[in-house]
């Protein structure tokens, strides 16, 4: 995504809105590994669904 044409508050509206989603996301085990494979860490690390639930426990 570009912000070149784009205005500081309107960058600051659609970063704000990409966090929401992202944390939203979070709350479930599905949402969690979607959110770890877009951050590209489930190339580096193993992830095992007991460990994602401690994780979204910690939320």
């Amino acid at each position: 995504m570009s912000f070149k044409f784009r205005s500081s508050c309107e960058q600051v509206k659609v970063l704000e809105q990409m966090n929401y989603v992202r944390s939203e996301q979070a709350k479930t085990n599905e949402g969690a590994i979607v959110l770890v494979q877009m951050l590209c860490i489930s190339d580096m690390f193993l992830f095992e669904v007991v460990k994602l639930n401690t994780v979204l426990e910690t939320l």
